[in-house]
C-alpha cells in the first residue's frame, strides 16, 4: 500500500510564533498601562501659592496666598544651606527649641488661604538653629538658604524659595 503521509510539521512553528507574539503584545500593554499612569498612583498634591519671609532672625513665615487647604501634619519643610540639609515635620520637630505651627494658633492644624505657617528656631549669636528629633541645621546669618515645602501624602513639592536672616 502506497499511502501518502500528511506533512503537518509546518503548523506547530506557526502556532508557536503566534502564541509568543500574542503574549509579548499583552505583556507590553500591561507594562505601558502601569508606567503610563493607569496603575496605582499617589494622592493628588494640593495646589497652593506660598511665599516665604523671615522675621527677627529666628522665624520663617510661609504665607498661604491662595489655593487648596493644607494640614500642618501633612507638611514637611526642608531647609538647605551649603552642605547642610534638614527635613522637618510636625512629628519630628524638637520642641521647645524649634516650633512649626499655624500663626492663628497652635491648636489650628489646617492651613487655609490667608493663614501663615510659622517655623521658629533658636537664635545663637549669628546663627539660627532648627532642630528635629534626629538632626539639626545651623543657618548662618547674612547667607542665603533655601526652603522647600513638601506634601508628605503625595510626596510632591508645593513651594520653594530663598531667604536670608540679617
Amino acid at each position: 500500500m502506497n499511502g501518502t503521509r500528511g506533512n503537518d510539521s509546518a503548523v506547530s512553528p506557526v502556532v508557536g510564533v503566534m502564541l509568543m507574539l500574542t503574549i509579548t503584545i499583552i505583556l507590553a500593554a500591561v507594562i505601558s498601562a502601569y508606567v503610563g499612569g493607569l496603575g496605582p498612583t499617589k494622592t493628588k498634591p494640593p495646589q497652593v501659592s506660598i511665599t516665604g519671609t523671615v522675621y527677627n532672625n529666628t522665624t520663617i513665615y510661609l504665607d498661604h496666598m491662595g489655593g487648596d487647604g493644607l494640614s500642618i501634619d501633612d507638611l514637611a519643610i526642608i531647609l538647605d544651606q551649603g552642605d547642610q540639609r534638614l527635613r522637618i515635620t510636625n512629628a519630628t520637630i524638637k520642641r521647645p527649641d524649634c516650633e512649626m505651627k499655624n500663626r492663628a494658633g497652635s491648636d489650628v492644624t489646617f492651613i487655609r488661604s490667608g493663614d501663615t505657617i510659622v517655623l521658629s528656631g533658636k537664635d545663637e549669636s549669628g546663627v539660627t538653629n532648627f532642630t528635629a528629633v534626629s538632626s539639626s541645621i545651623v543657618i548662618e546669618h547674612n547667607k542665603e538658604f533655601t526652603w522647600t515645602l513638601l506634601s508628605q501624602r503625595s510626596d510632591a513639592i508645593l513651594a520653594f524659595g530663598r531667604l536670608a536672616f540679617y
